[in-house]
């Protein structure tokens, strides 16, 4: 069994997606990282194990000399909403550092997660660099859940690294899909279409999504969906709270075939409920949250994770001997 270390843990995506490929994959998470922590005690709710709370700028190497590396790292420093700084952003100082030790810790696999602006980041520059000074062989893929049976779009980067050579991809460009994934075929072309939103709805979460009125002020649009929809933008941490968080869905048949509005108090929107955001997101009906999480933490919590299914898919990708 190859121990890990899951950095930047969060509530634990990588572990969730680890778990349900189940331990014949031979991988095992011993160790997880993350600095929040309301995330913290969602994932040993979940999981058993208490992430450190200890920031990654300063970690030592040994408490990182394990085999196989898990990372999501901030996207903010590279989403195009905010000033994109990259690696001047102090927000990049951690993965900085943990790059620097990649001669000192020398894993035997690394599989990193982040939004799509960080492949052409200096960061990512210095992460390849680093990771071929060690002998390990890349491979990159920039992936939409939408792929992968989700109405939800959630464009990621995905970067990983081992020992043994890829031999089914391209290392120098990045991948739309994954080699052997049930979800293309042999041309890389999608197997699955998008399930419609009404696949992920709760019947009991009808009330007290209500969005706030300051989310619902003049001179923005909203991207609005009704259960009938193949689509919907990307939940993110700010969900619930910023204009541009995420999708709303619409609690009347009046809003077709636009997806765009602008919205008021008395519009027939609603939010999703974290309940949903989880299903979506390809979080299983038996992952919870402490009672005294509440709905809004939990859905910002979810904004800031990954689809499980893609991390999943890509898991097994990496340790496949065939791949």
């Amino acid at each position: 069994m190859l121990s890990a270390v899951e950095m930047f843990s969060g509530i634990g995506g990588w572990h969730m997606a680890l778990s349900l490929l189940g331990r014949d994959l031979g991988v095992q998470i011993e160790r997880a990282f993350d600095t929040n922590l309301i995330a913290n005690s969602v994932y040993c709710e979940n999981f058993g194990l208490q992430p450190e709370p200890a920031s990654l700028e300063r970690i030592a190497p040994e408490r990182l000399s394990l085999p196989v590396w898990f990372l999501s790292p901030p996207c903010q420093p590279h989403t195009s909403a905010g000033k994109q700084l990259g690696a001047a952003d102090s927000r990049s100082d951690a993965l900085a550092h943990i790059v620097r030790l990649l001669p000192s810790a020398r894993p035997k696999f690394v599989i990193l997660e982040n939004v799509p602006p960080f492949e052409t980041s200096s960061s990512c520059e210095q992460l390849i660099k680093a990771l071929e000074n060690i002998d390990l062989n890349v491979a990159q893929f920039q992936l939409n859940s939408t792929n992968f049976g989700t109405p939800n779009e959630r464009k990621r980067y995905y970067l990983v690294a081992r020992e043994q050579p890829f031999t089914s991809v391209n290392t120098f460009v990045p991948l739309r899909f994954i080699p052997s994934s049930k979800y293309f075929d042999e041309h890389g072309k999608s197997r699955t279409d998008p399930k419609p939103v009404r696949a992920f709805l709760v019947e009991d979460e009808q009330t007290g999504l209500k969005p706030r009125k300051q989310l619902l002020r003049p001179g923005y649009k909203h991207d609005v969906v009704t259960p009938s929809s193949f689509s919907c933008s990307t939940f993110t941490k700010g969900y619930g709270q910023h204009t541009f968080g995420g999708p709303l869905l619409c609690t009347e048949n009046a809003m077709e075939p636009q997806r765009f509005y602008e919205c008021g108090p008395d519009s027939p929107v609603r939010l999703f409920s974290s309940k949903e955001i989880m299903s979506m997101m390809g979080f299983p009906k038996s992952f919870r949250f402490p009672p005294h999480t509440s709905e809004g933490h939990r859905r910002r919590l979810l904004g800031n994770s990954l689809n499980i299914e893609v991390a999943k898919e890509i898991t097994q990708f990496v340790f496949s001997q065939g791949a």
